[in-house]
């Protein structure tokens, strides 16, 4: 049933003039991929750094290793929003 329903929808994006194609409903669902959200991190605007940082750090992989020294990095950050994601992953 969800695969006639996903299947609906993204024919019905095409039709509408929607550009995305498959690949922008899949984001759409799931959000940014991981590769994505590292950018996210370098990013000028502070929301996307704190919305990286907070979707990164649900993840066990997010909580190790390299990820948290980006974090620690971050908790630099002049931003206090993107300091506090940072502190808290």
């Amino acid at each position: 049933m969800l695969v006639l329903i996903f299947l609906a929808f993204v024919c019905g994006c095409s039709q509408t003039g929607n550009n995305e194609g498959s690949g922008g409903v899949i984001r759409r669902i799931f959000g940014p991929s991981p590769n994505e959200l590292v950018e996210m991190l370098e990013s000028d605007d502070p929301d996307l750094r704190r919305t990286a940082i907070e979707k990164l750090s649900k993840h066990d992989w997010g909580r190790r290793g390299s990820y948290l020294k980006a974090y620690s990095i971050l908790c630099e950050d002049p931003d206090a929003t993107v300091r506090s994601a940072a502190v808290r992953a």
